[in-house]
This record gives structure tokens, C-alpha cells and sequence, in this order.
């Protein structure tokens, strides 16, 4: 599908990511400090297809990585893609130990933190989302460092190098 026909809303404005296991495999969790914008990204995503929902880790310089999360657009009901974006977290604790461990059996889960000095407490706002397509890439597997000159250029990481580029160089 042309991906003219798509617009993004990319959604930077998570605190961090917590990383969990339970019985049924690891948990990805963003945590938000504020109730209301754990409640908004937990309603855009409970309608997701979880056939259609890619995880990008993007190691960057420093030992940081940058986290990238949407519906595919041509799964989605909505002609705009939503999708979560960090970028400057560490690549130490617990994303080491989850790229070391992640296979199958990985959920999505958007955290409320009401405590900024432990996530003990925290409170599960979404039910938990299976995700099909995870992936670990460098930074190097992006192609472009301004927007393509093109919407219509396929190729695999489109929506990853749209986000990075908006979000890490504010366009």
C-alpha cells in the first residue's frame, strides 16, 4: 500500500522502559509518571492488530538506544499510523539482559509509575499486547540521515528512519 496515504503521530513523551518476565514470557513496559498520558497511549493501542505491530531497538552511539513501536499502517483502521518513540536510553541493565533473552513470546504493556524512585507499585494501564516482530538494528541499518525523497521508497525500515529522523533532528 502507498504509504502516501498515511500520516504518522509519533508519541515521545514516555518516561522509560521496564523490562519484566512472568509465566507467560517478557514484558516490554513504557512508563509514564502521568496518569492521563499512560490512559491516552493505552486507548490508541488497544485496537491494535497484534499480527501487525513492530518493536524496533535502534542502538545508537553512546551505549544508548532509541525505541520504536507502531501498527503496521496497512493493518490499522486509522489512516494515522500511531506510534511510540524514545530515543537516549541506556543500553545497560535491563535492555541488556532482555536483547540477550528476547525471542517469542514478548507483550507490550503501558505502565503508570506513581513513584518516580521505584516502579514496585507501578499500575498496569493496557492489557498486554502480544508483539509477532521484534528487532535489534544499529543505527547504521537506517538508510537516510534527512526524510527520503520519496514516501514511495520501500524499504524495511521506513517508519523507523521517518520517526528518528523527526524526533532525533525535531524537523
Amino acid at each position: 500500500m502507498d504509504r502516501n496515504n498515511f500520516a504518522s503521530l509519533w508519541y515521545p513523551d514516555f518516561e522509560g522502559m521496564a523490562y519484566a518476565e512472568d509465566d507467560k514470557g517478557l514484558l516490554l513496559c513504557p512508563y509514564f509518571f502521568e496518569r492521563g498520558k499512560a490512559v491516552f497511549v493505552s486507548k490508541k493501542i488497544k485496537d491494535w492488530n497484534e499480527n501487525f505491530i513492530n518493536i524496533t531497538f535502534i542502538e545508537v552511539k553512546n551505549n544508548e538506544y532509541e525505541f520504536v513501536c507502531y501498527e503496521q499502517p496497512q493493518a490499522s483502521r486509522n489512516p494515522i499510523t500511531f506510534g511510540l518513540y524514545r530515543s537516549g536510553m541506556d543500553q545497560n541493565g535491563g535492555y541488556s539482559q532482555f536483547k540477550d533473552r528476547f525471542q517469542n513470546n514478548v507483550r507490550l504493556q503501558i505502565l503508570f509509575a506513581k513513584d518516580r524512585q521505584s516502579l514496585q507499585d507501578a499500575e498496569e494501564i493496557s492489557s498486554p499486547l502480544k508483539i509477532k516482530k521484534i528487532e535489534l538494528i544499529s543505527e547504521n541499518d537506517l538508510r537516510y540521515d534527512e526524510l527520503p525523497p520519496s514516501m514511495e521508497m520501500d524499504y524495511q525500515y521506513y517508519w523507523e528512519n521517518l520517526a528518528h529522523i523527526l524526533l532525533t533532528k525535531r524537523i
